[in-house]
C-alpha cells in the first residue's frame, strides 16, 4: 500500500513555521532568560523530531543484516570520522600544489558522505582557495541522510564509471580493499582525476577482515606509481595500519593485474635485471653480497622497482635492505637513508 507524505509533511511544516514565526515576533524584546528558555525548548523539540525521523532517512542496506540506521550512527560515521582528521591535511597539501583559486574533490565510496562533510568544513578555512566538494556512493540508501544533513557537499549516488566529469583531487577512503582485483578500479579512479588520486585502505592486514579480499603491501605501492605515501596507525582502523598514497592522475598507465596474478616469464629466484648491460644475478641467497659496488641514481630506481615487484614471489631479502647495502656502498655520503626512499623511487624523484 502506497503512503502519501507530502499532505502530512506540509501540514507539519505549517505548524512548525508558525510557531517559530511567534516566536521570532517576540524574541528580540524577550529577557535574556526566556529567551534561553525558548531556545532549550527548541533543541529538546528538535532532539526529539531527529530520533524519531533519522531512521526513516537510512533504508538498511541490503549486503549483510545489521547495516542500519545504528550501525550507521554507531560504527560507520564514528570510523569515517576518524579516517578523515587522519588524512585532510594530505588533502589539503595536494589542493595548494595544484594553484588554482577553486578546487573540485571527488569522494567516492563515501557512505552518507560524512567524511566529505567534515573535509568541506576543514577546507572552508583555508586562504585563497575555494573547494567544491561532491560524495559518490553506489547506494541510493545514503542520499536521503546526506541531503538532510550535509550541505558542504553534492552527493552523486550511482556506480563510479558511470560519472562522466573530471575532478582536480579523487579521494577514496576504505573501499579498494573490498575488491578481489582492486587495480581496474583504481585505473578507472585515475582517469576522473586531473591532478591526483589519494588512496587510504588497510596496510598488510593480516588476516583479512570480513569483507576484505585484498592485502596491499609495498609492492602495490611501487605498482600504482605512488610518488608519496605514508603509513598511519589509524585509531579508526581496528586492524593495524594503514597506507596513504597519492597517485598522479590522468590516464596514467596501470596494469590491471594485482601483482600476486602477474605471469612471469623467469622462473621466482633466477630472475635477473639488466644495470648498465651487466645483469645482476637475483638468486635463493642474499641478492646484495653480489650487487655492483655503486650504481647510478637511474640504475638504483629501476633496481628498486624491479626487486619490489620481484620479493612477493622470491621470497627474497627485503628490498629496503637491499636498498640500504647499495647506497651504503655508493660513493654519496652526504645521503642519510630515509624510510621514505621507495615513495621517491617510485615517483622517479633524486635520490641522492
Amino acid at each position: 500500500m502506497d503512503i502519501d507524505l507530502k499532505p502530512e509533511l506540509a501540514a507539519a511544516f505549517e505548524l512548525i513555521a508558525a510557531t517559530t514565526d511567534r516566536i521570532r515576533s517576540t524574541f528580540s524584546d524577550m529577557p535574556h532568560s526566556d529567551r534561553l528558555r525558548h531556545a532549550k525548548e527548541l533543541s529538546e523539540f528538535m532532539r526529539a523530531a531527529r530520533q524519531a525521523i533519522d531512521p526513516l532517512l537510512f533504508p538498511p542496506l541490503h549486503y549483510r543484516p545489521g547495516l542500519d540506521f545504528n550501525w550507521l550512527k554507531t560504527e560507520a560515521h564514528r570510523q569515517t570520522l576518524t579516517f578523515y582528521t587522519d588524512i585532510w591535511e594530505i588533502v589539503f597539501d595536494e589542493a595548494r600544489k595544484i594553484g588554482k583559486p577553486k578546487i573540485r574533490i571527488l569522494d567516492v565510496g563515501s557512505g552518507s558522505g560524512i567524511g566529505a562533510q567534515v573535509l568541506g568544513i576543514l577546507l572552508k578555512n583555508a586562504r585563497g582557495i575555494s573547494f567544491e566538494i561532491f560524495a559518490n556512493d553506489y547506494s541510493e540508501n545514503y542520499e536521503p541522510y546526506a541531503r538532510a544533513y550535509f550541505d558542504e557537499i553534492t552527493f552523486l549516488v550511482g556506480p563510479v564509471g558511470k560519472i562522466n566529469d573530471q575532478f582536480d583531487i579523487v579521494l577514496c577512503s576504505h573501499l579498494v580493499e573490498h575488491f578481489d582485483n582492486p587495480f581496474p578500479f583504481i585505473a578507472n579512479l585515475r582517469r576522473l582525476a586531473q591532478h591526483a588520486l589519494i588512496l587510504y585502505a588497510p596496510f598488510q592486514e593480516t588476516p583479512l577482515s570480513n569483507g576484505h579480499l585484498y592485502r596491499f603491501d609495498e609492492c602495490d605501492l611501487v605498482k600504482m606509481g605512488a610518488r608519496f605515501h605514508k603509513i598511519i596507525l589509524s585509531k579508526g582502523w581496528r586492524g593495524g595500519n594503514c597506507f596513504v598514497a597519492v597517485l598522479d592522475g590522468g590516464d596514467a598507465h596501470i596494469s590491471h593485474a594485482a601483482p600476486g596474478h602477474e605471469s612471469r616469464a623467469t622462473p621466482a629466484g633466477e630472475a635477473t635485471l639488466p644495470v648498465s648491460g651487466n645483469p645482476v644475478e637475483l638468486g635463493s641467497s642474499d641478492p646484495s653480497e653480489r650487487l655492483i659496488s655503486s650504481v647510478s641514481e637511474v640504475e638504483t630506481i629501476r633496481l628498486w622497482r624491479f626487486l619490489a615487484t620481484q620479493t612477493r614471489q622470491a621470497h627474497i631479502i627485503a628490498p629496503e635492505t637491499v636498498l640500504r647495502r647499495i647506497l651504503a656502498q655508493s660513493a654519496r655520503p652526504q645521503f642519510s637513508y630515509s624510510t621514505d626512499l621507495h615513495a621517491r623511487v617510485a615517483s622517479g624523484d633524486n635520490l641522492f
